[in-house]
C-alpha cells in the first residue's frame, strides 16, 4: 500500500530569518520533499509535500531548523 502525501505549511518572518536561507534550505531538502515558496515583504510562506518514509513524519522540522541554522551563518 502507497504512503500517503503529507503536507505542511510554515512561515518564515524576516525580521528572523533571511531570505536566501530559505531559497538555500529548499535546494538542499529538493531530494525529500517537494515545495513551494511565496515571497512578500516580510515573510516566506513555503508548502512542503513529502511522503513519510516508515514513520519519520519530521521532515518539515529538520527543514525549519535548517533555515534557522543557514540564518545565522548569513548574520
Amino acid at each position: 500500500m502507497a504512503s500517503k502525501r503529507k503536507t505542511c505549511n510554515l512561515g518564515f518572518d524576516f525580521t528572523i530569518y533571511k531570505k536566501i536561507a530559505v531559497s538555500r534550505a529548499i535546494e538542499a531538502f529538493r531530494d525529500f520533499a517537494s515545495f513551494k515558496v511565496r515571497y512578500t515583504n516580510k515573510k516566506a510562506m513555503v508548502k512542503i509535500e513529502y511522503t513519510p518514509p516508515d514513520s519519520s513524519d519530521i521532515i518539515h522540522h529538520e527543514f525549519a531548523n535548517y533555515v534557522l541554522g543557514l540564518t545565522k551563518q548569513c548574520l
